[in-house]
């Protein structure tokens, strides 16, 4: 494989990320330049991390983890992207660069879509977070697939660890408080999604 083209050297090694980055342990172990290759951006950007996003504990700084994982960051893997976004807002108290950092992203996770208004309404911007819910509420397809989404980013940032910085009492705010009957923390509604899932991020972060 040493002496095929790079750039088709570099197509196989993302063909061999492409289902689970654990697949290119092998490559990083073998030479200097299946190394090289399994850390080219481009193949960062593209593998799989989703061992990683069924494990976020996984990305902290003290993981084993967190040094390959930084390079997917910097290399723009949308998984990694919203990930870190979830640790510099929960565990850094960095809220306003995680939503930029997701703002960012050309093609961003339905839980990134989740996860920008969640961050939107935490920060004071109220009608923002209206229309980023109200679109990530479409795309969703279904209340339902909505409600699953927003509940795994809440699993993901409880695995996380958040450090209750409690950052945001200042910045929240809800014009309309809404009164559906029934609903609650953990039994929601689309009028009232948004509001209960960001007074859970206030009780947690």
């Amino acid at each position: 494989m040493e002496n095929l083209d790079i750039n088709v050297a570099i197509d196989i090694a993302m063909r061999v990320g492409a289902d689970s980055f654990i697949n290119l342990g092998g490559m990083l172990g073998t030479s200097k330049f299946y190394n090289t290759l399994a850390s080219d951006p481009a193949v960062l950007r593209t593998i799989s991390l989703q061992y990683l996003f069924n494990n976020p504990h996984l990305i902290t700084n003290e993981s084993p983890f967190h040094p390959f994982f930084s390079r997917c960051v910097q290399a723009g893997n949308p998984t990694a992207c919203y990930l870190e976004s979830l640790k510099l807002a929960t565990r850094e108290g960095r809220a306003e660069y995680a939503l930029q950092m997701l703002l960012s992203q050309p093609d961003p996770l339905p839980h990134a879509n989740f996860t920008i208004a969640l961050l939107q309404v935490c920060l004071g911007f109220y009608d923002d977070a209206l229309r980023s819910c109200s679109t990530f509420l479409c795309s969703a397809g279904s209340f339902e697939a909505a409600d699953s989404i927003g509940s795994t980013v809440f699993s993901q940032i409880m695995q996380i660890g958040p450090l209750k910085i409690r950052s945001h009492s200042n910045t929240w705010k809800w014009v309309d408080i809404p009164l559906c009957l029934g609903c609650n923390l953990s039994n929601r509604c689309s009028n009232c999604f948004l509001y209960w899932f960001s007074v859970m991020y206030l009780l947690l972060c």
